[in-house]
């Protein structure tokens, strides 16, 4: 799907903060699910009341995001990404390292080919 028509579905049940197509960088092509982010609890529950959705026609589940759990190495080494101890700005190799979600774990994490 393009992300517009994404928006243009989805957006029928509330306002979308974003809309989070993965990419899978070995294979060059989009992974097969997004993230779409609701202003509102409200909006993300009134989509999640059916398990399935139409668009067009092709058929797609929707389940609510859950973060996936570091282990105590995962986030050590998020950690070093982040915060340089010689006061550097730091740098961020990984898209999604630094940026944390739902407490310590990072909304998905990709691995370097």
């Amino acid at each position: 799907f393009p992300d517009t028509k994404l928006r243009e579905y989805f957006s029928k049940f509330g306002q979308i903060d974003e809309i989070d197509l993965p990419y899978d960088k070995e294979k060059n092509e989009r992974r097969p699910f997004c993230f779409i982010s609701f202003q509102t609890e409200q909006a993300a529950q009134e989509v999640l009341r059916l398990q399935r959705h139409t668009i067009g026609d092709i058929s797609v589940d929707v389940k609510r995001a859950k973060p996936k759990t570091m282990n105590n190495q995962q986030h050590q080494q998020l950690q070093q990404q982040v915060y340089d101890p010689y006061g550097q700005q730091a740098t961020y190799s990984n898209y999604g390292a630094g940026v944390p979600s739902y407490g310590q774990s990072a909304a998905y994490q990709t691995q370097d080919a």
